[in-house]
């Protein structure tokens, strides 16, 4: 499987590895949006530094970011620090983002190319 979950307490990490699918994708998000302590997350740090490879058309992107958007509706003061590494990758995570933020998400995302920046983003206030 090339998605980890670790939940503790309001914050979940997802971890991603090797080589990613639209439908590996699709499945850790209905296990996180599914999951009861949903509800009470604050912070996800989405690390994508160890993908291969990442099948996500942009049309897809912006699919998922709806769904994402949609999942605000129960959660909204949820803050993501999403890192990537690979240009190619980023670039379309930063196309999810701006769809996010162009469909009015009250969450708070930041895109950044390691994991300690986006750790200490999460934490500060």
């Amino acid at each position: 499987m090339p998605y980890r979950l670790s939940w503790e307490n309001n914050v979940l990490h997802i971890r991603l590895t090797g080589d990613v699918t639209l439908e590996n994708i699709r499945e850790y998000e209905n296990l996180i949006w599914s999951d009861p302590r949903f509800d009470r997350l604050d912070y996800v740090l989405w690390d994508g530094s160890h993908i291969d490879s990442l099948e996500l058309p942009v049309e897809e992107a912006e699919f998922s970011a709806a769904y994402s958007k949609a999942s605000s509706l129960s959660n909204a003061s949820i803050k993501v620090a999403m890192v990537v590494t690979d240009p190619d990758m980023q670039s379309l995570v930063e196309a999810y983002v701006a769809f996010l933020e162009y469909v009015d998400t009250p969450w708070t995302l930041k895109v950044f190319d390691s994991i300690d920046p986006a750790k200490e983003w999460l934490l500060q206030p």
